[in-house]
């Protein structure tokens, strides 16, 4: 038998951010409908498949699933919805038009709640999901805690996109101007978009501050070894891989983290070529 299976692509299809929100509900649902089908057929729990005696592993509550598991139910979820949008449907949210007094505020703590699931659960969603999600926030609500611009920054870092991570974390500087996480990871998406000085700034204020924790140090000496790298003057090639030698070395002495000590390890050798 050749079977190859063929699922309609999907891959250029975005999903509201309304419906992206509530994925853990949906997965909830996936699992809870295919274990109450099974149940109907006759199967119960098991601690290892057994078809003829109709004993399962997975006939247990949501929670009780490994994160394999419940990332297939969210799979199965997500895909069935982008399916119908393919196929030429669209979902909208409930409108909360004529809410008014408790029930709008208590909409607004389903809503933030739904946020705070989809938030846990990131790493879950691809760069184009997260990119629906940050076109469609409402800056009011999302201004309440910096960890929502911190979470999906680091998360669309990670997906590749320093110039829209930028734009997330500009945002939630505008709330929360002195958060140390907002300004490192803005630092981070700068650098990582070529705006070397830029992230470098940023860094040594930092570093000037106060802040002398592992992260800060290593981004702000990465910079310093990366101006030397780009900088043409021979002048400026030395000063900045000193500095970068010397923001390694008190980073290595304050935490003893290995990944700094390797690198003021290597700045060390190159500090002793000629230039």
């Amino acid at each position: 038998m050749k079977y190859r299976p063929q699922p309609l692509n999907t891959n250029e299809v975005a999903l509201p951010a309304e419906i992206i929100e509530i994925t853990e509900q949906l997965a909830r649902n996936t699992h809870e409908n295919w274990a109450r089908q099974r149940m109907t057929d006759g199967w119960r729990y098991g601690p290892v498949r057994d078809d003829a005696r109709k004993e399962h592993p997975g006939i247990v509550p949501y929670e009780e699933l490994s994160e394999a598991e419940k990332q297939y139910d969210r799979n199965t979820a997500l895909e069935t919805l982008k399916a119908l949008i393919l196929l030429g449907y669209r979902l909208e949210a409930p409108s909360r038009e004529g809410l008014s007094g408790i029930d709008a505020l208590r909409s607004s703590d389903k809503e933030l709640a739904a946020l705070g699931a989809t938030l846990d659960n990131l790493d879950t969603l691809d760069l184009s999901s997260l990119f629906t999600l940050w076109q469609s926030h409402n800056p009011d609500q999302w201004a309440s805690t910096p960890e929502i611009y911190i979470n999906l920054g680091d998360s669309i870092l990670k997906s590749g996109e320093p110039l829209l991570a930028h734009d997330v974390l500009l945002e939630g500087l505008k709330h929360w101007p002195t958060n140390v996480r907002l300004r490192q990871l803005q630092a981070l998406a700068l650098a990582r978009s070529g705006a070397t000085r830029r992230a470098n700034s940023i860094l040594i204020q930092l570093h000037e501050e106060g802040h002398t924790d592992e992260e800060t140090l290593g981004l702000l000496a990465r910079t310093h070894k990366d101006l030397w790298a780009q900088s043409a003057d021979m002048a400026e090639r030395s000063r900045q891989l000193h500095q970068a030698y010397e923001v390694y070395s008190e980073a290595y002495t304050l935490t003893g983290g290995y990944w700094t000590g390797i690198n003021a390890a290597t700045t060390a050798l190159l500090l002793g070529q000629k230039d």
